[in-house]
């Protein structure tokens, strides 16, 4: 059953936090609504009925003129940024509250015309199940306690600029948790254009499985995707956009054109496209024939024999510098599949960091652990992503499970050891 959701979001708050965490490419406002909802209704299965924005809509205009800046041109492009915040919103159902400031500052009352709204909507919305909050503002605290009291489950999509012990504090309240970083951005582009491409499949087939040009797609998608998108995700081409996001699955891109590929046999086949299916739907994707070739690459060029980092690199330094090296290679990697390598790589500890709560771009690489802890640690975060929905696991799994997070051929680095009995149990 579909959970039916409200969605309340402290503007203001959330586009000063998203401005630290530095993001590339998120189109006309550092907190982008259509990759931030698309998540939202992905992660949660569910509806987002009730779209509300509370801040002030002269934000950027607002900081200019507290400071006495006038400029003419500065003046002009701050309010060109709040047209566009305004235009973000509009294009994605999201109601804008305006909460102007006062005294002087840049405080408003959105915190509390938010909460007043919140439980106003849990009395006369009782459809509504499940309360959602975009901001890393720890004063709405007592309004979680009141909404979990009403029997309403609690979401806080939070920035990972904040890591502070209120934040922490803050998360532990809610029943869920949804990261709004660079690594969202980037995969609503692959889940959009993967998207379109399942959708066409319907109605085009036999087109597909020919080669359909790139030019036709983008025509085709013209009614699916919002105009440009290419460029809001930092693309010069829609063709450009669709070779870094296709996973080659079941597309793949000879030349200029677009071909339906059949599925590659696999033992098992079944059981392991149900674990490989559930993994993606749980935002887990697993990409071995990507993984194998980029842990050889770190190891024999940024990590010593005792799997110490010969410099001091992120885990984004280290995934751009994969991709550099594997693209001029045969290895077929796309841009989506790198970013799910690294992020099942941190998550699972193979790579240590400095910090698991802060985006690819900031968290510091300490250490690559031994090539003997790497099938346990993989086949463990595999195991508690699928364990997380529900999904019924045995033994009898095991190689079923291997061979979608290891890969049917497992190099040397990825020798299958004894975590059947470790991990499976």
């Amino acid at each position: 059953m579909t959970r039916r959701a409200a969605c309340f979001i402290d503007l203001d708050n959330a586009q000063i936090a998203a401005e630290k965490l530095e993001l590339r490419h998120c189109g006309a406002s550092r907190l982008w609504m259509a990759p931030l909802l698309a998540r939202i209704e992905a992660q949660l299965s569910c509806t987002v009925d009730i779209r509300r924005a509370y801040g002030n809509v002269l934000f950027e205009a607002s900081a200019v003129f507290s400071h006495r800046v006038w400029n003419p041109q500065v003046i002009r492009d701050r309010i060109m940024a709040d047209t566009g915040y305004q235009m973000d919103l509009a294009q994605n159902g999201v109601q804008m509250v305006h909460c102007p400031s006062t005294g002087g500052g840049t405080k408003n009352r959105a915190d509390m015309q938010m909460t007043l709204d919140a439980l106003e909507v849990t009395t006369l919305y009782p459809h509504i199940d499940t309360m959602i909050i975009v901001s890393n503002d720890s004063d709405f605290s007592p309004l979680v306690t009141q909404l979990r009291a009403r029997g309403r489950a609690t979401v806080l999509v939070g920035l990972r600029s904040q890591s502070s012990e209120a934040a922490r504090l803050l998360r532990a309240m809610f029943t869920d948790y949804i990261d709004y970083d660079q690594t969202l951005i980037d995969a609503y582009g692959a889940d959009r254009v993967m998207g379109i491409l399942e959708t066409l499949v319907r109605d085009h087939a036999a087109e597909l499985r020919q080669g359909m040009p790139i030019d036709r797609l983008e025509m085709l998608a013209s009614n699916l995707i919002p105009p440009m998108l290419h460029r809001s995700l930092g693309y010069g081409r829609f063709a450009d956009l669709v070779h870094a996001c296709l996973d080659h699955s079941r597309f793949a891109c000879v030349g200029d054109r677009i071909k339906l590929t059949p599925p590659p046999a696999t033992k098992g086949s079944d059981r392991v496209h149900q674990i490989a299916a559930a993994l993606t739907k749980a935002r887990a994707r697993q990409v071995p024939e990507v993984l194998h070739p980029v842990l050889a690459y770190l190891r024999a060029h940024h990590f010593d024999a005792m799997g110490s980092p010969l410099a001091e690199p992120t885990l984004a330094t280290l995934r751009d510098a994969a991709q550099a090296h594997l693209s001029n290679t045969a290895a077929d990697v796309s841009r989506s599949k790198l970013f799910d390598v690294f992020r099942t790589l941190s998550e699972s500890g193979v790579l240590k960091t400095d910090s698991r709560d802060l985006p690819m771009e900031q968290a510091r690489v300490l250490e690559l652990c031994g090539p003997e802890e790497i099938p346990t640690r993989l086949i463990q975060l595999a195991k508690d992503r699928l364990m997380a929905t529900q999904f019924e696991l045995t033994v009898a799994d095991a190689d079923a499970l291997a061979e979608v997070v290891l890969g049917g051929t497992r190099g040397p680095e990825l020798t299958r050891t004894d975590w059947e009995a470790t991990v499976l149990q």
